[in-house]
């Protein structure tokens, strides 16, 4: 079919699937029909996918994920989903997803800044990250190191961090109520235990008499494990997360 007989084409409206309706902008050829959504959305398909209604807008309702993710570049590679693309997808559904919201409510009140609602954003920002080439291989994207108790996946706050700094930070579950974070109640000694977490593992640090002293010593070894890990990767992460453990450590 020769661009004469494509011109025909040109201003034309077709419905698509899931994306509402669109109209040609220009046929270069079967195989590059240049086509633009109402909301100004402009993408490059084939006349066989424009007559199919198979042609997308990553930007209508109905292709956002959990309402709100925008997939707006290719997430997948030879068919399998992008490691990148996986941790995009997980910050979503953790924010956005009741489903898993009624299995973890601490992240009702967490959301997703809006440039990094758009995956290719997301995607630009972290690509310039500090430790970008170690995500996913012992390092991982926080959001709460620089920022404590931040409630928001930005730009600002979001880090790339190793494993054992992520979970330096985590308050250990409390074994009883009555008693403070990082002490328990022997029986068999009839005394208090300190333990604090470092790297993938718990520190014992003694018996004590009461649970006041147990706790003492359970913050006085966690900061100096924070200051610890601040002095180790200092020039590896990003400074703001070494600066965010010193002031933890104090």
């Amino acid at each position: 079919m020769s661009r004469t007989d494509l011109s025909e084409y040109i201003g034309r409206e077709f419905e698509t699937n899931k994306s509402g309706k669109c109209f040609v902008v220009d046929c270069k050829n079967v195989k590059s029909v240049i086509v633009m959504f109402y909301d100004g959305y402009t993408t490059t398909t084939q006349m066989s996918n424009l007559k199919r209604g198979s042609v997308r807008n990553p930007y209508h309702e109905n292709n956002k994920l959990y309402g709100v993710g925008i997939t707006d570049i290719a997430g997948c590679i030879n068919g399998k989903r992008d490691y990148l693309y996986r941790v995009w997808e997980s910050m979503i559904t953790r924010c956005y997803s009741e489903k898993y919201q009624q299995q973890y409510p601490t992240y009702r009140e967490v959301s997703v800044c809006e440039r990094w609602q758009t995956y290719s954003l997301f995607k630009e920002d972290l690509e310039k990250m500090k430790c970008f080439d170690k995500l996913g291989v012992g390092y991982h994207l926080d959001k709460d190191l620089i920022k404590q108790g931040n409630k928001v996946y930005s730009p600002d706050f979001c880090a790339i961090v190793p494993e054992v700094m992520n979970l330096s930070v985590v308050k250990p579950s409390k074994l009883s109520n009555d008693l403070p974070t990082g002490v328990h109640f022997c029986k068999r000694e009839r005394k208090y235990v300190a333990q604090v977490h470092r790297g993938n593992g718990q520190e014992g640090l003694g018996y004590f008499e009461t649970p006041e002293q147990a706790h003492t010593a359970y913050i006085k070894a966690k900061r100096r494990y924070l200051s610890h890990l601040s002095t180790e990767y200092r020039g590896v992460v990003d400074d703001k997360v070494c600066d965010a453990l010193l002031v933890r450590a104090v």
